[in-house]
């Protein structure tokens, strides 16, 4: 299962993963896990949750608890798509350069 909603990504921590649900938050459309992962011992767990759809951030991402979050789960919110490389502000110049484009050729 990819996309769920946060309800659903929480019921199934919570029957899957208890430890893991004691340790999810809320931030905005996300679930995130404030949990450490590393080691052999944990590794059926993060197949597990990878599988499921959860995704481990490299940087972490703050929580409004000032926890740091390091596995998250986008629900149904979609992830856009970047490029390797490629900055924020880059997808926001090309949509521009690309409708101005198409306005040029209508002659509008």
């Amino acid at each position: 299962m990819k996309t769920a909603s946060q309800t659903e990504v929480l019921a199934w921590l919570a029957e899957h993963h208890p430890e893991l649900h004691a340790a999810a938050e809320l931030d905005r459309d996300w679930v995130w896990l404030v949990w450490d992962g590393r080691g052999d011992q944990n590794k059926a767990t993060r197949d597990a949750i990878k599988e499921f759809g959860f995704s481990f951030c490299f940087k972490g991402h703050a929580l409004p608890s000032g926890k740091q979050g390091g596995w998250a789960h986008h629900c149904l919110k979609p992830i856009p798509f970047r490029r390797k490389g490629q900055k924020r502000d880059d997808n926001k110049n090309q949509d521009s350069i690309r409708t101005e484009d198409i306005l040029a050729m209508i002659g509008a």
